[in-house]
This record gives C-alpha cells, structure tokens and sequence, in this order.
C-alpha cells in the first residue's frame, strides 16, 4: 500500500510566492549538472519548476520526504499552498560534487541568510493549488493543538491519515472518469441508500403516521428526516419547552425502533474522555474505558448487524458543552466523507462511525445567532431546525399562522381544559380554610 507523509513548510511569504506559487525558470538557473537538469525537463515540460528548500538543522525534513508526498505551506496561522514532491536533490547528499551543485542553486534561487547559510537541501514540488486550511482544522486533523507553527515538520501518515484524506481530495486522479459533481451526487445517493437499507420496511409509513399524529410538528419532522437522509446530524433549538427531546426521541423511534437509541444530556465537565474514551487505572492494570460516543457507535454496529436498524445518540442540552474539548478529536469523523477513519485504534481494533449513524441534539436559545458560537467546525457537521412554541405570543393568533384547519379543532379543545384545569388549581390554592 502506498505510504504518503506530509511535509509542513515554514518560510518567509516573498520565498514561497516566488519559488513555489509562481515558480522559477528552469533556463534562468545556472546548473553543471547534467542529471538535474534533465529531471527538471522531465518533470516540467512547460518549463517553470516549483522547488522549495530545507537548510541543515532540518535535513532530517528531507531525508523522510519522498516521491508523492504532500507540502503544505504555511504563513500567519494559514495554510495557503499544497503541492506534491516530485524529486529531491541532491540525488546522493554523499556526493560532493551534487552538493555543491544544490548549494550554488539554491543561493541563486534565495540567496543566504545572515550566517551565510542557503537552504540547500531541495524539494521540486509539482502540481501546485491554493488550500483554504486553517490551523484550527489542521489541529483536529492531526490531533496537534497548536495555536501557531514556529518550524517545518514531517508527519507520517500514522499521524497525518485525516489530513492525507482530506489532501487526496485536491488532486482527483487521472483514473476518475466521472466529473466531481457526478461523485458529489454519487455519494449522497450512498448515503441516502445506506440509511434506508438498515432501517425498517416500514420507515416511510412510520414518517407519515408520526406527522399525521404531532400535525404542528409536521414541517419540521419532514425537514429533519430529509437531512437524516442525506447524511447530516441534527440540532433542534429553540426556547425550553417546546418539546425538542421528544421530538429526537419520537424520530429516533421511527428510524431506530422503540428504545434502540441513547440518550444523554450534555455537561460543562465533558472532555474526549467522556465522548470517545480513555484509560483509567484498575486493580494495579491500566484499562480503557469507552466514553458515550464510542459506545453508541459500537451498538449501532450490534444493532445493524442483528436488527437491520441503526442506533442512535441524542445529546439533549448540547449548550451546555464545551464542544471544543469534548468533540474536537472527533469532529473530522462526523463527516460522512471521513467515516472510514476510525475513532479509537490499537488494542481495541479499529472502530468506524457506520454510515448510518446519527446525533440528535437539542439547544435551548431564542436567538439563532447563538448556535454560531459552537463553532464554524461544529455545525457545518449538522442541520439546524427551529422548534417553535405552541403558545401564542402577543397579538397573534392561531388563524393568522396558516395552522391546518384540521388541527385548529384540537387546540380549541385542548385552549378549554387548560382554562379548567387553571381554573380549577387557581380554586384550590384560593379556598379559605376551616379553623
């Protein structure tokens, strides 16, 4: 199997805009290098090579770099180029003679630092893109929490997996015939088939019976079981009591079946510990323990496997998270385009989210602006549906909300028993009392 790493690059932004964005001609460099100069007509037939070098204290940067690798470049908290290795040169660091060759090119490419040093140690870079890739992602990518680079790195792809997902994406092989569009709609379709085929028969009839019975729940449930369906995870806010729990609990029933779904209300306290797991210490004997998400997943796999029906996890309360800390090793995974990577590997064996796995979580907020202080991360990973009150506000009235008149009846009969039942506790509690 073919062994990629990624080679993070630091450098001044003048040198990666002019060697490696915009490229060097081949002919504009003095070489007596007859190898070197027939790998660059090789490799850059248009003849503007893209290269970018490494200097001593970092060579072992360049040792581990190799054919195919990806270079990320990276300037103020952003990554702004991505390219892949072509070659490196010096073809023999041992020979003196290539060395001297790769110092005098790289000093007429860059010139020397204060110390008269050059960054002789060359990559030659092809295929060079702009990446929109922030730290923030390349940290939930990597497992890394850094809140700026200071150097150059090499992260294999033991560390760098997400990360090599994600970049393969940029450069779409020459084997794909169909287009990107053809692949997005593909794997909605994936998706959308997965979940059907491991729920029940009778999933549609049961979207429909559901409606029929929670009428002014209708437009959302419909809305919520189309992005189910297309691969998006839930969140339904609004002000507390508007029956958003029960809302998740009746679709997980209809999806899941009654009770093959977990509930769990969120907590300021939540960490990775919680949500995927970690070891604790038992009897003398380290041990892991499975947090809710790991566990969840896991069911859902049993439940797929003996029951053709997914499990499901609700997070009721979501606000009261801190999502960063709890979710941030897991964010990447929440992507259905990213559930072949596993959540937990080593001794328990590698464990994938299913396709078919889904969060619903509920937030209590009046302001949907709030729902964006989760974090851009977070809820793009999501669908967002509001839940409104029953109740009127001022000056509105039920006629004036275009209500089925078929569920007006209803209201009218519930509106009078809790005039009586009002009526009947304001009694009590007014009732004078025998001395």
């Amino acid at each position: 199997m073919e062994r990629l790493g990624v080679i993070v690059a630091l450098g001044k932004p003048e040198h990666i805009e002019e060697s490696v964005k915009n490229g060097v001609e081949i002919t504009a460099i003095r070489t007596s290098d007859p190898e070197l100069r027939e790998a660059l007509n090789q490799n850059y037939p248009n003849g503007i090579m893209h290269v970018w070098g490494f200097k001593r204290p970092v060579k072992y940067i360049w040792d581990d770099a190799g054919q195919g690798d990806f270079v990320l470049f990276y300037h103020d908290r952003q990554f702004i180029y991505v390219g892949t290795v072509s070659f490196k040169y010096p073809f023999n660091p041992d020979d003196a003679q290539q060395m001297e060759t790769s110092t005098d090119v790289a000093t007429q490419i860059w010139g020397t630092d204060t110390d008269g040093e050059t960054w002789k140690y060359l990559i030659f870079i092809k295929e060079v893109k702009e990446i929109d890739l922030d730290l923030v992602s390349f940290n939930q990518s990597t497992g890394y929490a850094f809140s700026a680079l200071r150097k150059s790195m090499y992260l294999t792809d033991q560390k760098a997996g997400q990360l090599i997902h994600r970049l393969k994406k940029v450069y779409p092989t020459s084997s794909q015939q169909e287009t990107l569009a053809q692949l997005e709609a593909q794997k909605r379709d994936n998706y959308v088939t997965e979940l059907e085929q491991v729920s029940p028969a009778y999933f549609s009839e049961g979207v429909r019976n559901l409606c029929n019975e929670e009428p002014w729940f209708a437009p959302v449930i419909k809305n919520v079981v189309a992005s189910l369906l297309a691969g998006k995870n839930i969140i339904l806010y609004g002000p507390p009591g508007t029956s958003k729990t029960y809302l998740s609990k009746k679709i997980c029933e209809v999806i899941c079946g009654k009770d093959n779904f977990r509930i769990e209300t969120a907590n300021a306290e939540w960490s990775n510990y919680d949500i995927v797991g970690g070891y604790i210490l038992k009897g003398g004997e380290t041990q892991f323990k499975e947090g809710i998400l790991l566990q969840a997943v896991k069911k859902c796999i049993e439940s797929i496997q003996q029951y053709d029906k997914p499990y499901w996890l609700i997070i009721d309360e979501l606000n009261r998270a801190n999502l960063d800390l709890a979710f941030g090793k897991v964010f990447t995974q929440l992507d259905m385009e990213y559930r072949e990577t596993p959540i937990v590997e080593d001794e328990l064996g590698d464990i994938r989210i299913p396709l078919s796995f889904r969060i619903i979580a509920t937030m209590n907020t009046y302001d949907r602006a709030i729902l964006f202080s989760l974090g851009y991360a977070f809820i793009r990973r999501f669908a967002l549906y509001s839940v409104k009150s029953i109740l009127l506000t001022e000056n509105q009235t039920y006629e004036s909300l275009n209500i089925d008149p078929a569920i007006l009846g209803q209201i009218e009969t519930d509106t009078r028993l809790k005039e009586k039942i009002s009526s009947a506790v304001k009694q009590h509690f007014t009732m004078k009392r025998d001395n």
